[in-house]
Order: C-alpha cells, then structure tokens, then sequence
C-alpha cells in the first residue's frame, strides 16, 4: 500500500514562523494530530495482512512536512508493536522533492528540520533538476500520485493552488482522495 500526501503551505493555518514543526501554534499542531491518526488508521487496516505500508511526502513546509513527521513517529510506534507482538507492519516514508536545492530559500531552522527529515527518509527521489519553477512542483504531485494507491489530502476546497490540482489529477487517475479538512474544522470550534 503506498500513500501520498497533499496538503497546505504554513499561511493557510496562520502564517509562517521561526520554524517549521507543527508544535509552534495550535492550528499546526491539530494538522499535525489529525495527519498522524490517519496515518495510524492506515496502519492498523493492513495490519492483518502484514504488508509494506510506504506514506510519500513532497516535503514542502506545511502539510508535507508534517505528515513525514507524523510518519515518521508512526513508524516508532509499529517497530515496538513488532518488538512486542511480532504483528507489525513495514512501514516506509519516501521524499519526493521537486526539484535540488528546494529548501535554500527557507529560513535556517526550516532547512535544518528539512533535513533532520530527510535522514529518516527510507529513500529520496529527485523528480526533476536543480532550480525553482512553479511546474516542478505539479509534476512532484502527479509523480507521487501516480506512485500511490491513496492520496490523504488536507485541502480547503479552494479550486486554486497546488493542492486543488493534485486532488483532481488524482481523482482523474481514479485514486480514492481522503480529505481531512473537515476533521480539522471540527476540532477548531
């Protein structure tokens, strides 16, 4: 079962800040909450059948991040189940980066969380070549939709950006979209 994410930037859930963990304001935190117990839901439903779960993220700050971060503490959790139970499940995380050199525009402590994550990538894949433009961005989304059996999306339903586009493409492809927006509106009231 393979996986991918598609969410948005920091402004969409109060802005950027010194750094990029989800930690830094109550909005981020509940992205951050409700990606990982989606990610755990994931898990738990192929438990049974013991497969490879691979969850692949374009690591742009916001929502990419924090579902590798959620990934990767989900990860922690499924290795002590398979230390204990010897139920576990094999669980992967892939980067899927745009292009090189992504992060060097991004202030110090967003890079060095960048790469703090990327060390816990299983593998890094480098869709296209180094240098900034806005298509290396679509082509990362569809490479890791059409890499994926599911796309879990954190998307406001705002017909443009990124997100939007990776939710049609992949609804194009006939992938199933999970959108946890709503989840997050909820617990935000």
């Amino acid at each position: 079962m393979k996986i991918c994410f598609t969410g948005h930037r920091p402004p969409k859930f109060g802005g950027y800040v010194d750094n990029n963990p989800p930690y830094d304001n109550k909005l981020n935190y509940i992205v951050w909450s409700i990606l990982h117990e989606e990610i755990v839901n994931q898990i738990e439903q192929i438990r049974e059948s013991r497969e490879t779960i691979t969850f692949i993220t374009g690591m742009a700050l916001g929502v990419d991040q924090w579902a590798a971060s959620a990934a990767r503490l989900a990860r922690k959790d499924e290795e002590s189940i398979q230390i204990i139970s010897g139920h576990g499940v094999d669980v992967k995380l892939i980067a899927a980066i745009p292009f090189l050199g992504q992060e060097k525009n991004w202030p110090e402590q967003s890079q060095e969380q960048y790469r703090h994550l990327l060390n816990h990538c299983d593998d890094i894949y480098f869709v296209d070549e180094e240098g900034y433009a806005p298509w290396k961005l679509l082509n990362r989304n569809k490479w890791m939709v059409d890499n994926s059996d599911l796309v879990i999306a954190v998307w406001n339903r705002n017909e443009k950006g990124g997100t939007a586009h990776c939710v049609r493409y992949a609804k194009k492809q006939g992938k199933k979209v999970i959108n946890l927006w709503e989840d997050i509106q909820k617990r935000l009231d």
